[in-house]
């Protein structure tokens, strides 16, 4: 099992990270939800997408607007105001032998970017106008987002 995200770097500016999930096969779970984790002090919530044929989860963590450290009369808020952790514990899932899984873990540090206050996200050359607190019609329509 590995958790990885496609943010080049621990820190970032990005107010919707992904964290890609892979169990490396099949997930028998009706509902895998339960079996991750995501915490930190900025996480307002998380969205998901999962293929559990794949054995794959995609979380998308949906940032605070304020609550980051700032607001404590801080000129930059700390890395502990801004952590933003997905796990999966140990032993929440199996191998095909029945055995327990290690758990695994990813963090990053959320650092704000005035620039992406007003609410674009720049990755790269793809522009896309935030909409905070909504699934995406595509993806809805599909029947594959879940909210947490």
């Amino acid at each position: 099992m590995v958790i990885t995200s496609p943010e080049q770097y621990t820190v970032t500016s990005n107010p919707y990270p992904l964290f890609d999930v892979d169990f490396g096969g099949r997930v028998p779970a009706f509902d895998p939800l339960p079996l991750i984790s995501v915490k930190g002090r900025a996480v307002e919530g998380f969205d998901v997408a999962y293929d559990l044929d794949a054995g794959r989860i995609l979380v998308g963590v949906r940032v605070k607007a304020s609550g980051t450290g700032e607001e404590k009369g801080r000129a930059a808020p700390d890395d502990d105001d801004n952590l933003i952790t997905v796990s999966v514990s140990p032993g929440a899932v199996v191998d095909a032998a029945g055995r327990p899984c290690t758990g695994a873990s990813l963090s990053l540090i959320y650092a704000p970017s005035k620039a992406l206050r007003a609410g674009a996200i720049s990755v790269g050359a793809l522009a896309l106008t935030a909409a905070w607190g909504a699934a995406s019609a595509g993806a809805a329509a599909a029947g594959c987002v879940a909210g947490a």
